[in-house]
């Protein structure tokens, strides 16, 4: 015996919204994927499908690393050297700091790095500073 209701079918409209790559009416294709459950829509900067698909890998991963790092940040589970290591590629992209300044926080950074382990118990390099 036949099924009086037939399965509905997926119509064209769920299709594309579902879909990770979309074309605009200018021509170009963006991206449109979830990450925390948050829709972020960004252009590939390109026309052709082939190149819009490389692209999206890229930008996926890129939205899945900056969420993993706000998500860190945002529960308080930032070391000191996630942090110093955030500040120091912020640093070094920042065009308009000078070589010089550029020169002297990387020599900083080192030695920010090579600091002893902070939060060690009995660690003769650090003291807890009391009022």
């Amino acid at each position: 015996m036949r099924d009086s209701n037939p399965r509905p079918t997926a119509c064209k409209a769920d299709a594309l919204t579902a879909a990770p790559i979309a074309h605009s009416i200018i021509g170009n294709y963006f991206a449109r994927i979830r990450v925390q459950g948050k829709l972020i829509r960004k252009s590939l900067k390109t026309d052709s499908i082939s190149v819009a698909k490389l692209r999206l890998a890229d930008i996926e991963a890129e939205e899945g690393k900056r969420a993993e790092n706000q998500s860190a940040a945002a529960k308080g589970k930032v070391t000191f050297g996630d942090a110093l290591e955030t500040f120091q590629k912020r640093s070094e992209s920042q065009p308009n700091l000078k070589p010089k300044t550029k020169s002297y926080w990387s020599v900083r950074f080192h030695a920010a790095k090579n600091l002893p382990k902070a939060g060690v118990v009995g660690s003769p390099h650090l003291s807890v500073a009391r009022r």
